[in-house]
């Protein structure tokens, strides 16, 4: 019985390993992305929970507006975006030592977050984890798309804020100026 075991417990940590390999990227996709999102933007974005950071409740519509630079000899992005009375400040990079496009961030609330960005399919992907002040913590997942010749980018995903599903992600950016 133990010998029939072995190729299915074979096939399942293969199949568990494979998403994790996915997900790297190369210095080439990092440039890629970074010429894709670099300029200034204008969003309207709609709430998926109640932040720290915003005195608008989960539901509402919000308007934001991001500027995106490269910066250290174009290995890394800086990104100012305001939206609300909130201020998040990033920072992008490809990491050498994961192989990932990550982005680190603070926001005016002081939640931190790291967001991983991967190209599969012609499809840029992300994942976020993020935790609070207050001590909550966010998961979430999703996809990138540029539309319009790369004059809109849409966030498009899902979300978990302490295990709790929340309304579907679905941010439109729309290019206001390109560098």
């Amino acid at each position: 019985m133990t010998y029939r075991l072995l190729p299915l417990c074979v096939v399942a940590f293969s199949l568990t390993a494979l998403p994790a390999h996915a997900q790297t990227s190369t210095p080439e996709q990092f440039s890629e992305l970074g010429n894709q999102l670099v300029g200034r933007w204008a969003s309207q974005i709609t709430l998926i929970a109640d932040w720290p950071e915003f005195s608008k409740k989960q539901g509402e519509k919000v308007n934001g507006y991001t500027t995106i630079k490269w910066t250290a000899n174009k290995h890394a992005l800086i990104e100012d975006e305001l939206i609300a009375e909130g201020l998040t400040k990033s920072i992008y990079f490809w990491d050498v030592d994961t192989k990932t496009i990550k982005a680190v961030r603070i926001s005016s609330a002081g939640t931190t977050s790291t967001t991983t960005y991967w190209k599969a399919n012609e499809t840029w992907h992300w994942k976020h984890v993020s935790a609070q002040t207050d001590g909550k913590k966010l998961k979430g997942s999703g996809t990138l798309v540029f539309e319009e010749g790369g004059n809109v980018w849409i966030g498009d995903g899902t979300a978990h804020l302490d295990g709790e599903e929340l309304p579907h992600y679905h941010d439109v950016y729309k290019r206001v100026d390109k560098p």
